[in-house]
């Protein structure tokens, strides 16, 4: 549910409910959405061997059918989480790379005590190697076409440093 369809449903009660969102590193995310589409071989993009660089290329650039078929999916972040007067419409932003923290923390706030629920672990080791998609002449391509496309992430989220 995006904050948007959250103000429609729930009206000027959402201005009294705590709100939050994971936001993930725009590199890190477009790598997740290819390597679901890829490994469950979604749309044939296993066996037409499609890149990582030809899919966002069909996705994020170009909104090619069949390969854009969710396109909240490749949405901006911010798209999720801004309002009506195109402000960030959540209380609080966590970062999904510091999922344990950011859950600790929140767990903290609303007032449960963190340490009786089962978090994953912090030191979880990240199944998605995402560097290594950005290597190389295609890599720097695909690097400047999440910056390109997914700008407002980096802006207004002010996420990843860049």
């Amino acid at each position: 549910m995006t904050v948007r369809d959250a103000l429609k449903r729930y009206g000027p009660e959402w201005d009294n409910m705590l709100s939050f969102t994971l936001i993930r590193n725009p590199y890190a995310r477009a790598v997740s959405l290819y390597s679901f589409y890829y490994y469950g071989n979604k749309h044939g993009i296993l066996e037409h061997g499609i890149s990582f660089l030809n899919f966002l290329n069909l996705t994020l650039k170009h909104q090619k059918k069949p390969y854009y078929d969710k396109p909240r999916f490749f949405q901006s972040q911010w798209e999720w989480i801004r309002d009506f007067d195109n402000e960030q419409g959540v209380v609080c932003l966590a970062e999904f790379e510091k999922y344990f923290t950011s859950v600790y923390t929140l767990l903290q706030m609303i007032g449960l005590d963190p340490d009786g629920i089962n978090i994953r672990p912090e030191k979880e080791v990240n199944p998605y190697k995402w560097e290594k998609f950005y290597e190389g002449t295609e890599g720097r391509m695909a690097k400047r076409l999440v910056r390109e496309v997914w700008a407002d992430d980096f802006h207004r989220l002010k996420c990843y440093g860049e």
